[in-house]
Order: structure tokens, then C-alpha cells, then sequence
């Protein structure tokens, strides 16, 4: 409901705490495989087999229809897109994950 400050409890902060934790080391992980010509769709599946061996469900997986386990894009482009086989990070572009 918009406008309603929602209070944890002290477990509910714990599981934020321990998910937050575990994206983070999701994300370390994924910037030290990162390599020249690697596709956006590689790094969905370093994402997703990360996110299921740690026994978690990647979020974005079937929102609304999302096909893939993260939204990636390269170099200037704002929106964040659907992984795909062809788009890769040529030496010298940047991916941004969510």
C-alpha cells in the first residue's frame, strides 16, 4: 500500500541481511569472470548457477514474462536488456547487472 512504512521484525531483517550479502558476493563473482568477448547471455548463466548453488531463486527469472536470471547491458545503453548469445563485451566496453 503506497504511503505505509512497513516495520521488519528482527528475523525479517536478518533474511534482507543475508540476501543482500549473498548478491554481493554474486556480483564480486561475476566482475572477476568478466572477459573480452563474453556474451551477456554468459553472464546470466554464471548469474543463475551462482544464485541456484546457493539455493536461491534468481528474482528477476519470469517477472512479469523476464526470460533470464539478470538484466544486463553493455557500454552506454540505459535500459537494462534480456541477456542475449550474440550481444558480448568487446576489450574496452562495461556490463551493468541488476
Amino acid at each position: 500500500m503506497a504511503g505505509v512504512i512497513e516495520i521488519k521484525s528482527a528475523r525479517e531483517i536478518d533474511d534482507l541481511r543475508a540476501s543482500c550479502q549473498m548478491a554481493a558476493e554474486t556480483l564480486l563473482m561475476v566482475g572477476e569472470k568478466l572477459r573480452p568477448g563474453m556474451t551477456t547471455d554468459e553472464i546470466n548463466t554464471l548469474v543463475h548457477e551462482d544464485t541456484i548453488r546457493r539455493g536461491a531463486i534468481p528474482s528477476p527469472l519470469n517477472y512479469h514474462g523476464f526470460p533470464k536470471s539478470v538484466c544486463t547491458s553493455v557500454n552506454d545503453i540505459v535500459c537494462h536488456g534480456i541477456p542475449s548469445a550474440t550481444r558480448s563485451c568487446a576489450p574496452g566496453t562495461s556490463s551493468t547487472s541488476t
